[in-house]
Formats: structure tokens, sequence, C-alpha cells
């Protein structure tokens, strides 16, 4: 029996327990599965049943069982991956995921540009095309900034412009591949789950600050480093369902900062209110929590055009509509870029961490006075 064909038939027979895997298949049997579906071993068949079985693992939040696809997964991916070179610079350079959820906007044009204004490098990795218009490459094409097509460009972007698009294609043609997909089969994959936690530069772990997204219920996996490895990481959480992200523009994640491994630990003053929890800067782990998932009511909820107010029980007030086409959400972000308009607080909270964890301010309280003063925002 091939590889792929035992782990489908383990992964069903398994899935109604708690058991791991790692009594059946072994990490090298799982690898080499997922190597052979990346480099197009597997039929049409055992390819559909495997996603179609994965899809339901993640739908019954089976941590286990998924954090063992995802370890799998992730370490076919990275044979086959091609990272970026980024060569030193005063600040790290910050890596964004842009695989994001049209329900939540988009701030991630606004916060790469931003950060490119003050003199950090951003690299910002995504798919070319997707089924959310705010979360693709229209908006930053809108904008001026168009996808790279190769890892030299990209490099000489980052080091010339200080803002560099890089399509998961060109780092990682496998994993693109896989998610490509969902538009066959209609599920996600491991992929996109995968792809909010790639990490695709290579250089000193000191001059690169990668962000993360991790769902609430995989965050274990923050401390793996066969999925995360030791260099700078601000970690994006949420226990909202419907997608709260790094880069949303209504909704704050949870918003986590790892030093790494070669740094030395930083105790800064944080906004840390979950000074008990795990993973907060007081338990003396590793992780500093810099802001909490915050899902209440502010004074500048946004909602947006031709769609629902985005309110909760608490809300009270609802901002002026913004575009949701790539269009018109350019010409809103730009007007933002360009005069001294206050942006929605998640997204001056995002920046503020972005500055701190680059290296870009002293200490957090610090960062994030900086980044009300760069947005126009009375208080980060």
């Amino acid at each position: 029996m091939s590889d792929i064909k035992r782990l489908i038939k383990h992964l069903g027979s398994d899935l109604g327990s708690e058991r791991s895997l790692s009594a059946v298949i072994s990490p090298a049997d799982m690898r080499s599965s997922f190597a052979a579906v990346i480099d197009g071993g597997a039929s049409d068949l055992e390819l559909g049943a495997l996603v179609a079985m994965c899809a339901s693992i993640q739908s019954h939040r089976n941590t286990e069982m998924f954090s063992e696809i995802l370890l799998g997964l992730s370490e076919a991916i990275r044979e086959r991956s091609m990272p970026i070179s980024c060569a030193r610079y005063g600040y790290s350079s910050v890596v964004i995921p842009n695989y994001g959820d049209a329900n939540r906007g988009n701030a991630i044009p606004l916060i790469a540009i931003k950060l490119q204004r003050m003199g950090i490098r951003v690299l910002v990795h995504g798919a070319l095309e997707t089924a959310s218009g705010l979360a693709n490459c229209g908006v930053f094409h809108e904008l001026g900034v168009l996808p790279v097509t190769t890892r030299g460009q990209a490099e000489r972007r980052l080091a010339e412009d200080g803002l560099a698009l890089v399509p998961t294609s060109l780092i990682s043609p496998g994993l693109a591949a896989m998610m490509a997909l969902k538009a066959r089969l209609g599920v996600c994959t491991p992929a996109h789950v995968l792809a909010d936690m790639l990490m695709p530069v290579l250089t000193e772990p000191a001059q690169t600050l990668h962000v993360l997204n991790i769902p609430v219920w995989l965050n274990a996996l923050a401390d793996t480093e066969s999925v995360v490895m030791q260099t700078p990481a601000l970690f994006s959480s949420s226990i909202d369902m419907t997608g709260c992200k790094f880069g949303s523009l209504d909704s704050r994640p949870q918003l986590k900062y790892r030093a790494g491994l070669d740094a030395q630990s930083r105790g800064d003053s944080v906004d840390c209110r979950d000074s008990a929890g795990p993973g907060s800067a007081s338990d003396g782990h590793t992780w500093q929590t810099l802001f909490q998932e915050e899902m209440e009511s502010r004074a500048d909820i946004v909602s947006f055009a031709g769609r629902d107010p985005l309110k909760t029980s608490h809300t009270r007030w609802v901002a002026t509509a913004i575009p949701t086409d790539p269009r018109g959400f350019a010409a809103w972000t730009r007007q933002r870029l360009g005069a001294n308009v206050a942006l929605p607080q998640p997204v001056v909270n995002q920046l503020a961490c972005c500055l701190y964890g680059a290296g870009y301010a002293e200490d957090f309280n610090q960062a994030k006075a900086m980044a009300a003063v760069e947005t126009g925002s009375l208080a980060a």
C-alpha cells in the first residue's frame, strides 16, 4: 500500500479518536506522502480524498491530528522552498503574510507602505489572485506596487525600494499549487493554514521579523521549531471563528512577540493584560503579549460598502462604509497615507507591534507613541 493510501486510511479510521497518528504513521511517512502530492505523484482520486479528509479533521478542530498533518506538510514544503535572502540593514526587515479575509478588510498594504516610509524594509508574500478581492495583489497594484517575478528581483526590490511583493509560487511552488486546489475541490487545504506561518526570508536571526497567523486551537505550533524557526516573530492569533488575522481593519487579534533564539530577551514594559497566562512576559516564557484580542466596542468601528455594518451587541458607533473593490479600497488607503487622517485603532496597534519587533523603537511604549503620531491617532 502506498504512503498516501495508508495516510488516508489512518486519517479516516482515527478521525473519531483523540489518539496521535504517530502510533501508525511515522513523521517520515507523513512527509513522504505530502512530498508525493507536491511533486505530482498522487492520482486525482488520492488527492481529493486526502484534501477532503484533512478538511474534515480541520473542521472538527482535532488539534493533535491536524498538527501532525501540518508538521508533515511543513517538512515537505521546506525541502522544496526557495527562500529570499535579505542584506543586513539598520532595522529588522518585516515579513507579512497576505492571505486575509475580505470580511475583515485588509490593512496590510497600508501597514506595509507606512513601514516602508519610516525606513523599514517590508516583504509581503501571498497569492496573486484569491477569492477575496481585498486580500490579493489588486490593491497593491492600484497603489503602484507590482509583484516580483524572480528571487533576484525580490532581493533588489527589498534593498533598493524597501518593499517587495512576492507571490507564494515564487517561494514555494508546491505550496501555491496545493492552495490552488481549493478552486477545484471547493475546500481549504492544510496549505492555507501553513501559508500564514511561512517564514520565507533567510538572513541573520536578528535581522528579520516574521509575522505569523496561527489559529488559537493550533497555538502550540508557535513553539515547534520544525514549523516556526527560532527567529524573531510576531504571533497573531484569534478565537474568532470568522478568521481575524494580522491586517484586520475592524478587530484586533491577540499579538505576541518573540525576540528569537539568538537575541537578548527584551524586558520592556508591555501591555500585558493576561500576565498570568501562558506565553506572557511575566511567566518566564519567550513570548511577550503585546495586545490582547479585542472584538469589543470602539468609537472607530468600520463597516464595508454593500454589507451589513460590523456590529456586536456592544457596538454603538459605525464609521463611514469602506469600499470593497480593489480600486476603491486603494483610493481609501492612499487617502490615509497622504493625509493626517486617523486610522482604525487595530491598524495603529498592529503598526506599533511591527515598529517594536523591527527594533525601530527602544521599547513597546515608545513604539505605540510613534505609531500614534505616524497615523494621526490620539493614542495607540
